[in-house]
């Protein structure tokens, strides 16, 4: 016991006892019951910057971040391809794990689930502290324990089922997990999230997954009214996927698209060809100029980071071959749409005012959107796409 004194004591002279409180402090606030009220605002986050597998090296560049995106729907949110960085960009934009209802995952690629199951472990241990909770005698809507719907392709579901519970809802199962659905294009079966106003439909996409061939989708969210009926406003998501006539009919009454551009090769840049494994320059090209007339907004996004010197010249290039330039915006973390307007909304903290100013390049290749008033300075930020 005189150890064990000892230790103490040498732990709060170096400040250690402190440190560890403020860190549990911090875990406590992020597994605290979700601050957001319902019916609050409807948005579209994205946090997501690059695509592959560099997120996933241990750089010293702070700008080197994958990510997914989040639908905030009537008090609902829904999680789209919690890749490398999602938590951590998640948490940065002020929510904590409690706000999701539900997670989509397109394909089994690193770059769209590396924290599923970060996410999963952490509404375990978010349930752990609402049973914590009772047994301290705390009662209300905010002791409840969560469970995820979760909505994926069938290839995701094989690479996770080694550890995947699917023994979720029995009494000897602690998971996290409400249900799990299968996702297939070919069947192409709408689902409307338990508990939501959202109805999720898979989309079929042309993405080669190496765990399994022909089973990668992209999705579309239909957001409803109260009714349960009426569309409010559609969102699409492509997922990674080459360009097909198949493709993009998929898309022909969606509000707002989210393009996946993947990257773009000498091959297709001389021959003109779309590219076999994502839309990259030529099939970006195509969906713009075949969805001119019917999107309202148009979202670029999920780049490699490889053109991130000349992602603004890339960018630029897209935009003057569309008929409909306005309409064409990078994705970013950050980017945030109001929904179900289909507005681009400033990033500045707080400010839910229109960005007029769009696709501002930071260093490092990183986008920002703001209104007028919190433009920041040109000679510190870059160059106004």
């Amino acid at each position: 016991m005189d150890k064990v004194k000892q230790i103490a004591s040498i732990l709060r002279t170096k400040g250690v006892v402190s440190g560890l409180r403020r860190t549990e402090d911090e875990i406590n606030q992020a597994l605290s019951p979700c601050a957001i009220p319902p019916q609050s605002d409807n948005i579209l986050y994205s946090m997501r910057r690059w695509n592959s597998y560099t997120p996933a090296l241990c750089t010293k560049d702070d700008s080197s971040l994958g990510g997914g995106y989040f639908i905030l729907w009537q008090g609902k949110g829904v999680v789209i391809d919690p890749g490398f960085d999602f938590i951590k960009n998640f948490q940065n934009a002020g929510f904590n794990i409690s706000c999701i209802h539900a997670i989509v995952l397109t394909h089994s690629h690193l770059d769209h689930y590396a924290n599923f199951e970060p996410l999963l472990t952490l509404f375990y241990e978010y349930n752990d502290q609402r049973k914590r909770d009772i047994k301290d005698g705390k009662t209300g809507e905010f002791t409840e324990e969560k469970f995820l719907h979760i909505y994926t392709s069938l290839g995701t579901i094989r690479k996770c089922s080694g550890w995947l519970d699917l023994a979720h809802g029995s009494k000897f199962s602690a998971s996290p997990i409400s249900r799990i659905y299968a996702l297939d294009a070919h069947i192409g079966e709408a689902f409307i999230i338990p508990d939501t106003q959202i109805k999720i439909r898979p989309t079929y996409a042309e993405h080669n997954e190496v765990m399994a061939t022909g089973y990668s989708i992209g999705v579309i969210l239909e957001l409803l009214g109260k009714d349960m009926i009426h569309k409010k406003a559609s969102i699409a998501f492509t997922g990674d996927t080459a360009w097909t006539p198949e493709v993009h009919k998929q898309y022909d009454k969606c509000d707002l698209l989210v393009m996946h551009i993947g990257t773009v090769t000498e091959k297709e840049l001389s021959t003109h060809e779309p590219y076999h494994k994502h839309l990259a320059a030529v099939g970006t090209i195509k969906l713009l100029n075949e969805k001119r007339d019917r999107c309202k907004l148009m979202i670029i996004s999920e780049f490699g980071e490889e053109f991130r010197e000349s992602r603004r010249n890339i960018i630029t290039t897209l935009k003057q071959a569309s008929p409909t330039p306005e309409k064409c915006v990078v994705a970013d973390i950050g980017t945030k749409i109001k929904l179900p307007e289909i507005e681009l909304l400033c990033e500045f903290t707080s400010c839910h005012k229109t960005a007029e100013l769009r696709d501002i390049y930071d260093y490092y290749g990183v986008v920002r959107h703001y209104c007028r008033e919190h433009t920041p300075y040109k000679s510190i930020w870059g160059v106004y796409g």
